[in-house]
């Protein structure tokens, strides 16, 4: 099953680079696995710096709920917390997947909302899409 599950997060993982819904090594993606509502299943995450659409199921990181590295070669995504506050807070949660959209990144930045009507099919079909300020990835802010 966890293999299984590697290879599912590295297929969404290409998706998501082929869609350029991420630059760089930017997003990140992990699954719980096992554990249900309780801080005792694991995380699977994928490492930090590495591209999502270089993905291999080996560099996938294993983590408990605390954050602690159980297996892997590499380093636990920086993004970590954000995972991690999201299983605690909603435990029918099992899987998160967080990318940067350049495009929406560019609103972001312009302080331009996404419920403008300068793209009047999203207000229509998504209605308001919540922005955030600027915050440095891998921190408490961010």
């Amino acid at each position: 099953m966890e293999w299984q599950l590697r290879r599912e997060m590295v297929s969404i993982a290409k998706r998501i680079d082929e869609r350029r819904l991420v630059a760089a090594s930017d997003g990140n993606i992990s699954v719980r696995i096992g554990g249900g509502h309780q801080r005792t299943g694991r995380i699977l995450i994928t490492p930090s710096g590495v591209a999502l659409g270089s993905l291999r199921p080996q560099d996938i990181v294993m983590i408990d709920h605390d954050g602690r590295v159980l297996s892997g070669d590499l380093k636990k995504s920086s993004e970590f917390r954000l995972h991690l506050m999201v299983y605690e807070v909603r435990k029918d949660v099992r899987a998160v997947i967080h990318a940067h959209p350049p495009i929406a990144n560019a609103f972001t930045f312009a302080g331009v909302p996404l419920d403008s009507c300068i793209v009047p099919e999203v207000v229509a079909t998504l209605g308001c899409i919540p922005t955030t300020e600027y915050g440095t990835p891998a921190t408490d802010e961010g």
